[in-house]
């Protein structure tokens, strides 16, 4: 369901379900012919880094709102265009080049943002997928296809993975630990 979702709507998949990371994993490995990931370079930051997380709704609103994360949701609407573009364009090694860093600024500054809310916060480490061609399965295909969807992606450019932590890794924003 949620490759279906995130074709018909033009989205990326975030996950944080074993079961269904297996299933992407394995959708996007199959469609790439076993060829090595987009963007290694950002995928190994992304999979290096601990990523912080708001468990509070209002506080991640005001976050974003506040245009305090303003620079990582930059960066990912960069990625997804260029994974979208980049099959019909080829590579730009410069541009891909400059991402991991881009990536680090991204994540000290959203960090800050999340200390600064007071609220618990969760750091959690990712993984993600960016097979060439993306994550397609062909039911999935069929049922755009049959369900009158007029638009949609031909296929899904990058996926997440949010490893669960132990709930003892909790602590407060800024606080230090519990």
């Amino acid at each position: 369901m949620s490759l279906f979702i995130a074709q018909a709507t033009g989205s990326i998949i975030v996950t944080d379900s074993p079961h269904r990371w297996c299933e992407i994993v394995a959708a996007g490995w199959m469609q790439s012919n076993r060829r090595p990931d987009q963007l290694p370079g950002l995928r190994s930051e992304i999979e290096q880094n601990e990523h912080l997380f708001l468990g509070n709704q209002w506080s991640i609103a005001d976050v974003h709102s506040q245009g305090k994360a303003r620079s990582y949701t930059i960066l990912m609407q960069d990625v997804f265009r260029y994974l979208t573009a980049n099959a019909h364009k080829g590579p730009k090694p410069n541009w891909e080049a400059q991402l991991p860093k881009r990536l680090r600024t991204s994540l000290a500054q959203t960090a800050k943002a999340i200390m600064q809310t007071g609220d618990l916060a969760q750091s959690a480490r990712m993984k993600c997928v960016i097979p060439p061609g993306g994550i397609r399965d062909n039911s999935i295909n069929r049922l755009l296809l049959m369900s009158s969807v007029d638009t949609y992606l031909e296929y899904i450019p990058i996926a997440f993975y949010i490893e669960r932590p132990d709930p003892s890794q909790y602590k407060r924003a800024g606080l230090g630990d519990p």
